[in-house]
């Protein structure tokens, strides 16, 4: 993800594309584009930082985005990580992003732990 884009597009390193930040139809499209890129693949994808997201744009425009990846994503087949930095919002803004997951891993002294 960067600012310095306004549309997808590839980079001298393979399988790399840089993808605008900010535009969350893109960030979608992409998602969805690369889990139908091979149906049959099994995937893991790690997205960080939903927080900057949230304090970037808004909470609203953010939750829909969530909730509307969460639709694209086959559980069967794919896993996906979304980051998210509890302590940088309120309580309400930490449930609403909460309530879209039904598995919570959290940071622990001991190492990551799941919570949920």
């Amino acid at each position: 993800l960067t600012s310095s884009v306004s549309y997808p597009r590839g980079t001298d390193v393979p399988d790399e594309i840089l993808v605008p930040q900010n535009d969350q139809a893109i960030l979608l499209d992409i998602i969805q584009k690369t889990i139908m890129t091979d149906p049959e693949a099994k995937l893991g994808i790690i997205y960080d930082n939903i927080s900057d997201m949230i304090l970037s744009s808004s909470v609203e425009s953010s939750y829909k985005f969530l909730k509307q990846a969460n639709e694209i994503i086959d559980p069967s087949r794919v896993v996906v990580m979304f980051l998210f930095t509890p302590g940088a919002h309120d309580d309400r803004t930490v449930n609403l992003v909460k309530a879209l997951f039904s598995n919570h891993i959290i940071m622990t002294k001991d190492g990551p732990q799941l919570a949920r």
